[in-house]
């Protein structure tokens, strides 16, 4: 099955869960749209031309819990379809890939939890993972 239709499942399992958490300790959430990423320059002797990312749609989920009246954390996931590309010249090469980002922050609010705004700060630290998922090209451009 591939990895889409998984996510997609998973979603629509997880849509009905802040009906069932109590007292609005938890926050559920989704996200989604397209990115850009900038293209880097490389140079390897006279030989020059750009790599990175094309540009592609991203998705993400947020679990959010609120620990005490002025400390919460969130949990936050997000996958991004793009695919890997090298420029030089009127040469392009691309692959298929994706990447995985997972992390976590705490938040320290600076207003209680029945505040009608809540300043807040946020500290936190995450991972995120590259992955060629297309066939590498036969041919070196």
């Amino acid at each position: 099955m591939p990895l889409m239709r998984k996510l997609f499942r998973i979603t629509l399992l997880l849509l009905p869960l802040p009906c069932l958490l109590p007292a609005q300790q938890w926050e559920v959430g989704a996200d989604g749209g397209y990115g850009f990423l900038r293209q880097a320059s490389v140079t390897n002797g006279s030989v020059s031309g750009t790599t990175g990312f094309a540009p592609g749609f991203a998705f993400g989920g947020v679990l959010g819990n609120q620990i005490h009246s002025f400390i919460g954390g969130e949990l936050r996931y997000t996958f991004r379809s793009e695919d890997l590309q090298v420029k030089s010249g009127g040469t392009k090469a691309t692959a298929a890939g994706q990447s995985h980002a997972l992390h976590y922050d705490v938040l320290i609010h600076a207003a209680p939890q029945d505040s009608p705004i809540r300043p807040f700060l946020a500290a936190g630290a995450g991972v995120k993972f590259y992955r060629c998922t297309g066939a590498e090209p036969a041919y070196q451009p």
